[in-house]
C-alpha cells in the first residue's frame, strides 16, 4: 500500500508531458531547443532571462561570440530529440501571476531536471529564469560582459 501511495504521488508530481498552461509555455522549447535563442521567440521571455538573451544577441552581432555557450533548455550542447521527447515530464506549481515548471528528462542516458520560473505578463506565461539542479547554474546569474 505504501508503494502504491508513493507511486501515485510521483505520478501527480511528474505525470504528464503537459500539466497546464504554464507547462505549455515551457514545452514549446522542448519541441525545438534552438528556439530559445531565436529573436523571433524573444517575446516568450521577461527579465532577467530576456535581458541576458538580448545581451547575448548583441555580443554575437558585435564580436561573433556568445556568452551563453550551451542550450539552457537541455543543459548541454548536444541532445537527442527522440530521447528527450520520450522522457520529458513537466510539473507546474502556480501561485497568482508566478509559476514554477519542473522539466525532467533524459539526454544521452543522463537525467536532467530544470526549474523554469515564469511570470504571467499580458495574460501569457513568459520565462523569467531557468535553473539546472544537476548543472548547478541559474540563467539569471550568467553574465554577458
Amino acid at each position: 500500500m505504501k508503494v502504491l501511495a508513493t507511486a501515485a504521488l510521483l505520478l501527480m508530481t511528474f505525470g504528464s508531458a503537459h500539466a497546464g498552461p504554464a507547462s505549455d509555455a515551457v514545452a514549446i522549447f522542448y519541441g525545438n531547443p534552438d528556439a530559445a535563442f531565436d529573436a523571433i521567440e524573444r517575446d516568450r521571455f521577461v527579465d532577467p532571462a530576456r535581458a541576458l538573451l538580448d545581451a547575448n544577441d548583441r555580443l554575437w552581432e558585435e564580436q561573433q561570440e556568445a556568452c551563453i555557450g550551451f542550450s539552457f533548455v537541455i543543459d548541454g550542447q548536444d541532445w537527442d530529440d527522440d530521447e528527450i521527447a520520450g522522457s520529458l515530464e513537466l510539473a507546474e506549481t502556480v501561485q497568482g501571476d508566478g509559476a514554477i515548471v519542473l522539466a525532467r528528462f533524459s539526454n544521452f542516458g543522463e537525467t536532467r531536471t530544470l526549474e523554469w520560473t515564469l511570470e504571467r505578463a499580458g495574460g501569457t506565461w513568459r520565462v523569467a529564469d531557468v535553473m539546472s539542479t544537476e548543472g548547478n547554474w541559474r540563467l539569471s546569474e550568467l553574465s554577458c560582459g
